[in-house]
This record gives structure tokens, C-alpha cells and sequence, in this order.
């Protein structure tokens, strides 16, 4: 890769990186309780007091777990590994990282694992017996 396309890919997946630590954050403050919010005796390990907390809580959860996959796709591009398939080593199309920069497969692998992932899914303790 030229070291042109490797800064662009850089300042992209930095730039969302820092997207998604923003909105977790962002979200993470909202969901917080503000003064006067908190029952009398309630603790940080009780559940949200209202299905928008819960709602916001989970938002945060994803960018933050978005975040990370980022973080991760930037570290596979400062090692060389950006772009190829982790499974079968090939190229990861263009077009599939524009719609998902920090992918890790190619959409044939992917499948692969998705198809499998259906087949676990479909296995159940009563259909193991009867093999």
C-alpha cells in the first residue's frame, strides 16, 4: 500500500475512532443519573431507572464496542494486515471496507462464518440425541 492511501485510511478510521469514543461518552453522561434522579437507598449496580436510560446505556455499549473494532482495524493497518481477510488471507474488496472500514473478512468468508454461526443456532440438546 502507498504511503498516500495508508495516511487517508489512517485519518478515516482515526477520524471515527474518535466518532465513537465521543458517543460513548456523550451517551454515557446522559444516562447518568442527575441530582435528584436517585431513589433513596439506590445503588450504581441497580438497573436503569427508566426504559430511556436503558435505551441510551445500550447505545453507548455499541459505539464503544465500535470503537474498539476500529481501534483494532487501525492496528491491522500500522502492522500491514488492513484489508486482507484474517480467514484466507485475500483481499478484502474495496467496496465492502468503504460500507465497513474496520471488516476483518471478505464477504465469501463472512458467510462462511454466518452460515455456521445459523447451524449452531439450529442445533438444539433434544436434536443432539438423536444422532
Amino acid at each position: 500500500m502507498d504511503e498516500g492511501r495508508h495516511g487517508e485510511l489512517r485519518a478515516m478510521l482515526e477520524e471515527l475512532l474518535t466518532k465513537f469514543r465521543t458517543d460513548t461518552r456523550d451517551k454515557v453522561r446522559r444516562a447518568r443519573p442527575q441530582d435528584g434522579d436517585r431513589r433513596i437507598g439506590a445503588t450504581d449496580d441497580d438497573p436503569p431507572e427508566d426504559l430511556e436510560r436503558g435505551v441510551i446505556l445500550a447505545t453507548a455499549q455499541v459505539a464503544s464496542e465500535m470503537a474498539s473494532a476500529v481501534g483494532q482495524a487501525l492496528a491491522r493497518l500500522e502492522e500491514g494486515a488492513y484489508g486482507f481477510c484474517c480467514d484466507c488471507d485475500d483481499d478484502i474488496s474495496p467496496a465492502r471496507l468503504r460500507a465497513l472500514p474496520f471488516a476483518v473478512r471478505c464477504t465469501d468468508c463472512e458467510r462462511i462464518r454466518e452460515q455456521g454461526k445459523e447451524w449452531e443456532r439450529r442445533e438444539t440438546p433434544t436434536s443432539l440425541f438423536l444422532q
